[in-house]
């Protein structure tokens, strides 16, 4: 689970994408770019969360 590898600081992202790429890397390709969309959607939603939460 990936809750349990996640640590404190910068090293999540590592820890989050060797967690999930060799899932994403099986997708095809086609949904391997709608997946990368999606994520960077949502992190722009987040950002924009935590931004005006400061």
């Amino acid at each position: 689970m990936v809750s349990e590898k996640r640590g404190n600081g910068p090293k999540n992202a590592g820890v989050l994408l060797s967690c999930f790429s060799e899932r994403i890397s099986k997708l095809p390709e086609q949904l391997q770019l709608i997946f990368f969309e999606d994520l960077e959607t949502a992190i722009e939603n987040r950002l924009k969360v935590l931004e005006a939460a400061r």
